[in-house]
């Protein structure tokens, strides 16, 4: 499946062996670089650089072409092989549940707009618009279909805001089935659902419920699409159409309100301090689930105990416990009844990170979702520049967000985001603390880590 079988072979491509292969041609790449342009800043024309993704043409031997595209296929064959195995799992589940499961897809739909039925012009503009959050989602069951959608005027999506919007939901199914076992599908953005405080709360939050056991699936990268989105479709346009009818939508009380006479979508609503006391229940220090970018599948037989895996299977129902794909298994600390953690007392969670020399640099040896919001140095260009790690994906490429230097140890954060994909390879370092200011607009890096970094420039 994913072309490393050892009996079958790398499965390649095979190319004609008569053609020379030192012969010099040229082809098409997608490319995302750094470029600078000139731009007229308060009546002063600066340079500034910036992100842009390009067609571009390269020439090389036919050899270095013939590697690229097996690269290539390597990676597509792997990525398209998940959208069809995790379509068609899922979609077995969902036609042959039985009567102690309940099958949950759920999806954050973009925020929705506030709007008067009559407006003034600046109401158009700046921050004068509010927005609501919506969680849409379908849930499953043997024979019953509900559509559903959680509302807030909280725009957090994080993973408290996630079982915050949950709460409801979960308690509503819980009471109108006598279903036990749960099966939770969404898309895998590293900032809401893929990431160690989501499985934490999912290891132990799903058993609050009543649930015996639990599965959280996720679909494949740029493939998760599905009956979610069309319920978020749903209520944008029928709270637009009440709108037009001359009501107004300000907040997210006055959106229920509105929809609930109009639409057989249960609609539920979820305040800040909802997700507030969830956020409470996370400890300070999770440990990370190792590859959470590449898992497909995450499964909790017990509280505090999960067992994860590239792929979904559900061979061995009811008991969901299977060797297919080569799971592995790893734990959470069981917090009883979820109590606040009291953060002045010690315990072994919170001493997960290892103490480390504050003047060595801090290489990245597991790229995963515990990176994001980290500072970090990376290398462009043969010079260093800090920055803010902002995603990562399945390919050890890591997104980071980067200031502009100006000379020796002075960054200055740009007017507009400067982020671009970084191999692992290209972060010299991360950060203990970040660069701290020296004047007004500029920044500097500690001086003793300045000097190891130096010392890594030269000999790019």
């Amino acid at each position: 499946m994913y072309r490393e079988c050892r009996v079958c072979g790398s499965g390649e491509i095979t190319f004609d062996q008569s053609i020379h292969l030192g012969k010099q041609v040229s082809w098409f790449t997608w490319k995302t670089k750094q470029v600078e342009k000139e731009i007229t800043m308060h009546g002063n024309t600066v340079q500034k650089k910036m992100t842009v993704t390009a067609k571009e043409s390269e020439y090389g031997s036919l050899e270095v072409l013939q590697e690229e595209v097996n690269k290539d296929i390597k990676r597509l064959s792997k990525h398209f092989f998940n959208i069809r195995h995790q379509y068609r799992t899922l979609r077995y589940l969902r036609e042959d549940l039985t009567t102690d499961e309940i099958l949950v897809h759920i999806d954050f739909s973009e925020n929705y707009n506030c709007k008067y039925s009559s407006e003034i012009q600046s109401m158009h503009f700046g921050s004068s618009q509010k927005q609501i959050s919506l969680q849409t989602g379908v849930a499953y069951s043997k024979g019953k279909v509900v559509s559903f959608c959680t509302v807030s005027d909280c725009l957090k999506h994080n993973p408290a805001a996630i079982w915050a919007h949950m709460h409801p939901v979960l308690e509503y199914l819980r009471n109108e089935t006598n279903a036990t076992v749960i099966h939770i599908i969404s898309d895998g953005p590293t900032t809401q659902y893929r990431n160690k405080q989501n499985v934490y709360l999912l290891a132990n939050k799903v058993f609050s419920y009543g649930f015996r056991c639990a599965t959280w699936n996720f679909l494949e990268a740029g493939h998760g699409k599905g009956a979610a989105d069309g319920i978020g479709v749903v209520v944008k346009r029928t709270a637009d159409a009440f709108v037009n009818k001359g009501g107004d939508i300000t907040k997210a009380s006055e959106l229920m309100t509105a929809l609930e006479s109009c639409t057989s979508i249960k609609l539920m609503m979820v305040s800040e301090l909802n997700i507030k006391d969830v956020e409470e229940e996370i400890p300070l220090s999770v440990k990370p689930v190792p590859r959470t970018m590449q898992l497909h599948q995450i499964l909790v037989p017990q509280q505090g105990m999960i067992s994860h895996r590239p792929l979904s299977c559900f061979c061995s129902r009811p008991n969901l416990v299977c060797n297919c794909f080569q799971p592995e298994t790893a734990s959470f600390p069981v917090q009883s009844d979820f109590d606040v953690i009291d953060s002045s007392s010690p315990s072994k969670e919170r001493e997960t990170e290892p103490v480390r020399d504050a003047n060595q640099l801090q290489r990245i040896e597991l790229v995963d979702e515990s990176l994001i919001s980290q500072h970090c140095v990376v290398k462009y260009d043969g010079r260093a520049y800090p920055g803010v790690v902002l995603a990562v994906d399945q390919d050890d490429e890591i997104e980071v967000k980067t200031m502009h230097r100006v000379e020796r140890n002075r960054f200055f954060w740009p007017m507009s985001d400067d982020s671009l994909w970084y191999p692992k390879e290209n972060i010299i370092t991360l950060l203990k603390n970040p660069p701290r200011s020296v004047t007004k607009r500029h920044v500097e890096i500690e001086p003793a880590i300045w000097m190891l970094i130096e010392q890594e420039e030269d000999e790019f």
